[in-house]
């Protein structure tokens, strides 16, 4: 089948800037691939990597989509991609692209495909994420979150008494609550004594990467619940320690996020992401929610920094509780904040 690819560069507003390497950004820059087929058919994924958390750039990447793109004239598909993992041929292969594009490709891939989407009537549940915040503003960084049952707490080298002392008042401010404390990989200060003492008596899920070392994380493992995001992937016996898997699909490609939603193994799975668009964030629940046994709250916090919400069934990811969506991607809407880069 012969596509019509077109490259365009989304400017993403956001409610408020974010960090990125270098500074702070008051939007969010992506790329949306699309492919049009010659009945009308069109797929389409979006190419995000993050400044600072990315090692490929932006301009990297739509380089390498031209030079990929431009390379073949048709997609031809030799065995059904699934839920389970995706097959294609060779002329397709995207081993070698920067990982937030290859993503994308075997996206649109398994998108060519996909058979006609099943019903989810269930229930989405969202966590929300917030840091340590200052004394003075405990009371107000708790109502904030008041909707939310699952909280993820930020807590990097954060004083350990204010940080006790917080965390002792966001659950005792709902009874339901659950914590996931989330250090960055920045405890070089604390040891398993120490985070054992911060969280002693409340009502943990996990800690997620208290520190980068595998073989510290392995030591941790066996004295607290951990679960593992930037070290994913990284030592199969760790994977194995670990409480849950933090997924982050740009991260890791589509077919191993797949892999890891599908996988038959006790880890809690959770979805995650870097400031995708809403519209992909769409994508990305409606897929876990097909394939994974037992669904977590879904790590989709950082959906509150985007202004839009442009997707037409009325699924909104900032809500903590509502259904899931019922078809994995929204039709294409074209806005202002785009622009076209390239075409075949």
């Amino acid at each position: 089948m012969t596509f019509r690819t077109r490259i365009y560069r989304v400017e993403l507003p956001l409610t408020k800037a974010i960090l990125v390497k270098g500074g702070q950004s008051a939007s969010r820059s992506i790329l949306r691939v699309e492919c049009e087929a010659p009945n009308g058919q069109l797929i389409w994924a979006d190419c995000a990597p993050l400044p600072g958390f990315h090692r490929e750039t932006l301009e990297e990447c739509a380089l390498a989509a031209q030079d990929y793109f431009a390379s073949f004239k048709q997609w031809s598909f030799s065995v059904p991609l699934s839920f389970q993992g995706t097959s294609a041929d060779s002329d397709l292969s995207a081993g070698s692209l920067p990982i937030s594009l290859r993503t994308s490709v075997e996206i649109l891939k398994w998108a060519a495909v996909l058979p006609e989407p099943k019903p989810v009537i269930d229930m989405f549940e969202n966590s929300a994420v917030l840091r340590i915040p200052e004394w003075a503003d405990f009371d107000s960084t708790i109502e904030s979150v008041t909707g939310a049952r699952v909280c993820k707490v930020k807590l990097a080298a954060t004083d350990s008494k204010r940080a006790r002392e917080f965390l002792v008042q966001l659950v005792n401010a709902r009874s339901d609550r659950e914590l996931r404390i989330d250090c960055n990989q920045d405890l070089q200060a604390m040891d398993v004594k120490g985070l054992s003492h911060l969280i002693r008596g409340l009502p943990l899920a996990y800690v997620e990467e208290p520190c980068s070392s595998p073989l510290i994380l392995k030591s941790f493992a066996k004295a607290l619940p951990i679960a593992l995001d930037e070290s994913l992937g990284l030592d199969s016996e760790l994977d194995g320690l670990a409480k849950a898997w933090v997924i982050k699909p740009n991260c890791l490609g589509w077919t191993e996020t797949l892999r890891r939603f599908s996988d038959p193994g006790p880890q809690l799975k959770v979805l995650s992401n870097v400031w995708e668009s809403l519209e992909t964030l769409q994508l990305y629940a409606w897929a876990y929610r097909q394939s994974v046994t037992k669904p977590e709250a879904c790590g989709l916090g950082t959906a509150f920094y985007m202004a839009d919400d442009p997707s037409p069934l009325g699924w909104n990811c900032k809500t903590y509780t509502g259904p899931w969506p019922k078809t994995p991607l929204s039709p294409r809407i074209r806005d202002h904040h785009e622009v076209l880069l390239w075409e075949s």
